[in-house]
């Protein structure tokens, strides 16, 4: 590259340089899609907790629900005579 046209040690310095930032270019770009592919990884996760979390709210709220329900019911335990 450079460092064979001119042959100088400054030519060389440079030469050396931009090797060492394309190498750190190169693995910045691997470390940036490998914290794509984590942050895709958590969202993935995060929306399928949050889909469980809805079923889980809406079986808790049919449980909860108390509109006719206690009517239709036998009540169960002990019985007082009073009469």
């Amino acid at each position: 590259m450079l460092s064979s046209v001119l042959k100088s040690s400054r030519a060389i310095d440079v030469n050396i340089q931009i090797m060492r930032i394309f190498t750190q270019l190169r693995n910045m770009i691997q470390e940036n899609a490998a914290m794509r592919q984590d942050i895709d990884h958590i969202k993935s996760k995060l929306k399928s907790n949050d889909e469980d979390m809805g079923i889980i709210f809406g079986y808790l709220d049919k449980l909860l629900d108390k509109d006719g329900d206690d009517n239709k019911r036998k009540h169960v335990g002990y019985k007082s005579f009073e009469g």
